[in-house]
């Protein structure tokens, strides 16, 4: 049965909430502005200052760069791109239907789910939750408000890289520690193509990391990484 009594568990989730809820507040309160326009002027070495978030929200979750992106961006953004929300969602319904054939449609079920609630709680989360100004250099030497990261917070792609990751990991346990490597490269490539500031990507994984141990609550066989071979 799923160890939804495991005390430690309970507390380490408690804690990670907790935290998670306090660098939102913190955000919004502006205590973060100055660590993510150093992001942005030292870190990024170019951002979307067309004023148009929406778009640049939804382009990215279909395809993970422009044509006119250099090389090195084209790449990073390409191995971010399993954390979108349509290539995360292939990967955990993906992991759903292989569990559902070994017999476990329960955590199948319960892996998807966890996905669809972590999506609904970083939309929403984005929607209400506005940081204060952030400003980069356009290429008249302008500098301009960059307004998709007005409600950026927190990187959905850094919480989605944990959540497939860790999918994958209870569905391919000898690959579980390669693909955890993936999904701690995602959030710095996510900086350094300008998709998002740090505090974004921090946020992102605090509540990735919520998540992966609430799933641990429901599951039959969570992943235990110590195990793995």
């Amino acid at each position: 049965m799923p160890s939804t009594l495991d005390p430690r568990r309970l507390a380490t989730l408690a804690t990670l909430v907790a935290l998670f809820v306090a660098l939102a507040v913190l955000m919004v309160a502006g205590a973060f502005t100055r660590l993510d326009q150093w992001s942005i002027d030292h870190l990024m070495a170019s951002v979307d200052t067309s004023g148009d978030a929406y778009n640049a929200f939804t382009w990215s979750q279909f395809l993970p760069f422009g044509a006119s992106a250099p090389l090195w961006s084209k790449v990073l953004a390409a191995i971010t791109f399993p954390a979108s929300a349509v290539g995360s969602g292939a990967v955990v319904l993906g992991c759903e239907i292989v569990l559902a054939r070994r017999g476990l449609r329960h955590d199948g079920a319960a892996l998807f789910g966890v996905w669809v609630v972590a999506n609904v709680v970083e939309y929403t989360t984005k929607h209400e939750l506005t940081r204060q100004a952030l400003y980069a250099t356009n290429d008249a030497g302008e500098r301009i408000r960059v307004a998709s990261f007005d409600n950026a917070f927190p990187s959905g792609h850094a919480l989605r890289a944990l959540l497939v990751a860790a999918a994958l990991g209870i569905v391919w346990r000898r690959g579980a520690r390669a693909v955890f490597v993936w999904a701690a490269v995602v959030p710095p490539f996510l900086v350094a193509i300008g998709a998002h500031t740090i505090s974004d990507v921090v946020g992102g994984v605090v509540l990735g990391a919520a998540f992966i141990v609430a799933s641990s609550l429901v599951l039959h066989e969570p992943l235990r990484l110590r195990s793995t071979r």
